[in-house]
């Protein structure tokens, strides 16, 4: 699988990838997209519903349905905006306790914030090192977003291909405004 996010297969634990129309021709066309789980994902697969393993497993697959849904518009937007409304449709099933967020995001959005020093990822270093902590921002600020502006706004940015212009047309934010408000959002949610 070619452009794997982070270019490394062992470390995702699933991932979206397009299916060529004729496997020896990559440019013959889009045939079908299907979803890769890393088998350590499935060694989980008896796990209830109920249980943490069992919301986790089933939220990394409605993260990647999401993408798969959503087809092209994905692959042309922003990639904070694609994986953070991955995130957030991800989350939407789950009580608000339930909604983890890991810790190593929760801190780097503090020591940034706390530098003055928050910016939304770029797309060329997203799932290089802090990945992580950028999975986390651009989550939240789909969850600005949904919760400021109204949901349809998310649909918007990814029918526009979501760039910084559409952004401050539908909404007056740069991403870096946006990266902000997120994480003060995120901070204001998960701090004790």
């Amino acid at each position: 699988m070619a452009d794997l996010p982070g270019g490394d297969a062992a470390a995702l634990d699933a991932v979206a990838v397009p299916v060529a129309a004729d496997p020896r021709d990559p440019d013959s066309g889009l045939a079908s997209t299907r979803i890769v789980l890393n088998p350590r994902v499935l060694a989980s697969a008896g796990a209830e519903r109920t249980s943490a393993q069992g919301r986790t497993r089933d939220r990394l697959l409605r993260h990647e349905v999401t993408h798969v849904a959503v087809g092209a518009r994905d692959d042309d937007a922003p990639v904070w905006l694609a994986e953070g409304v991955a995130e957030w449709v991800s989350v939407r099933p789950l009580a608000p306790e339930d909604r983890a967020l890991p810790e190593v995001a929760l801190v780097a959005v503090r020591d940034d914030l706390a530098a003055g020093r928050v910016r939304m990822p770029e797309d060329a270093t997203f799932n290089a090192d802090g990945s992580t902590a950028h999975y986390g921002l651009s989550w939240w600020a789909a969850e600005h977003l949904a919760a400021s502006f109204g949901e349809q706004v998310l649909w918007v940015l990814l029918d526009g291909a979501g760039d910084e212009a559409a952004l401050r047309r539908l909404v007056g934010l740069g991403e870096d405004q946006l990266a902000q408000r997120a994480a003060r959002l995120m901070v204001a949610t998960y701090d004790d």
